[in-house]
Parts: structure tokens; sequence; C-alpha cells
């Protein structure tokens, strides 16, 4: 664990022991990425997701801690959700920002050992005309809270909605502006349990919830993200692990979803 003496001052609510646990159940990388008062936030909405669960039912224990940042001067606002870890949570995180109206600039995730998740998106209005962010926060929510309790990952209205948006932007697209050759890249660990997804294509509406798409569809789990966009070219980092906690990842598994990212991103393209 990274030493930073102001990560050793006290905590309102929070005792050395719990903060110390929860530091002993992340990466190291996990404090080099953060800066102090990210660390610190996520401490203390850990530990409210925790009282939560002690005081809730079992439908309450599936409730997100979301925190909700953003500067005066900037359209971009900053999410930070901890929640338990589960199958498809990224897919299901991704396609809520959406319904909200959200387009995703960067994403990180990170899971704690005892599987706890921290994600932090950041993410602007699609429509700056007409939005109204207190109304697309609130329907970020009820999506998400939503999505968290059930089982089902399928999304045949916001596929076809994304679709829709697809088919527009290829009639308003300059035709002298030739799309960017999508590319796809998958690195195995040498320990066969997780991999690496590095994707590079043009930013199309909708497209992490694409990607996170075709990954649960594989049978593989989202653990850490990073996502970056610049001038309409999007850079995703995806680390996976296969949702079988016992098996180790073949090769022929990571070829035949290689060949699928880069199936839907051409797609995408066209």
């Amino acid at each position: 664990m990274m030493a930073d003496h102001s990560l050793k001052k006290t905590i309102p609510g929070i005792s050395e022991c719990e903060r110390e646990a929860h530091f002993n159940l992340l990466p190291d990388s996990y404090f080099v990425e953060n800066a102090v008062g990210d660390i610190v936030l996520h401490l203390q909405m850990v530990h409210d997701l925790l009282n939560r669960i002690s005081d809730a039912d079992s439908v309450g224990t599936l409730i997100p801690i979301i925190n909700w940042s953003q500067d005066a001067d900037s359209i971009f606002a900053r999410a930070t959700i901890v929640t338990w870890d589960r199958a498809g949570l990224f897919h299901k995180l991704a396609a809520s920002f959406f319904y909200a109206g959200y387009s995703i600039k960067s994403a990180s995730a990170i899971s704690r050992e005892d599987n706890i998740a921290i994600d932090t998106f950041v993410v602007n209005a699609r429509d700056q005309k007409n939005f109204n962010d207190h109304y697309a926060r609130q329907i970020f929510e009820e999506c998400l809270n939503k999505k968290l309790a059930s089982t089902n990952f399928g999304d045949s209205k916001l596929d076809e909605f994304i679709e829709t948006l697809d088919a527009g932007d290829t009639d308003n697209a300059n035709t002298t502006d030739q799309r960017l050759s999508p590319k796809v890249e998958v690195y195995e660990e040498i320990s066969k349990r997780k991999a690496t997804v590095e994707t590079h294509s043009s930013d199309t509406p909708g497209l992490l919830y694409r990607l996170a798409q075709v990954v649960h569809s594989h049978e593989f789990d989202i653990t850490a993200a990073h996502i970056h966009t610049e001038r309409g070219i999007a850079f995703d980092q995806l680390y996976i692990k296969s949702r079988d906690p016992k098996a180790r990842i073949k090769s022929e598994q990571l070829s035949k979803l290689k060949c699928s990212l880069l199936a839907t991103l051409r797609r995408i393209a066209r």
C-alpha cells in the first residue's frame, strides 16, 4: 500500500481498523492511480455501503452508493459508484448512463478482494440543448437500481435506440470524413486467470455499452477498465476474467472474443 501521511489522518466515523482493512483489500496500483481525495471518498462510500447492508433487507443491499461531482465551469460530471461486484456490472452501468442521456468520456473500475466494486465515470450530456442534469441523474440511479435487482442482461429497446442513432449519425456524416479502421488486441496473463482487451476505434453512441455487451456474451466479466476519448477517437482498455472463478482462460476463447469485438466495431463504423 502507498504510504501517505494524509491517509493516516483520522476520518470521522471510520475506525483505524476499518481503514486498514479497506486499504489491504486493494491492489498497490490503486494508490498510484488515485489522488488522496478520491481514496478518502472511496473509503467513505464503502463505509456507507457496509452500513446500508447491515441495516437493509435483501433488496436494499443491492442499492449502490453513488456520488456526483462537477466543477461549475465544466460540462463534464464525475460519477463514482460503489456496490457489490457481480456478473455484468460494467455492462449495466454503461447501459444506465446511456439511458440517462450521458456519453462516457472516461472510466476506471476496480474491485476489492471481497468483491466490492469502485467504478468512476466521467460523463457529459449527449445533447447539451435539451438536458436537465438533475433529472438525468435521477434517471441514471433509477435505471441502475432496476438493472442491479434484475438477472436479465438483454435490453432490446436500448439496442434498437442505439441503432437509430447510428443511422442518423451516418446520414449526417461528412462523406469526406472516413471513420477510423477499428483495432482490437487481446493479451492473456501467464496465470490464464485474466486477460486484457484493448480497442481503438471511432467514438460512437453507446460504444462502451456495446463492448461490455460483447464481453458479457462470451462469459467474461470486466474487472477493471481505462477508457479515454479524444477528438472523436476512443481508446478502451478492459481487464477481464472468466465468469467461472475456477476456470482458466483458453486461447480459443480470447480469439473468439477478439473476432466478435472486431466485427461489432466494424459494423458500427460502416
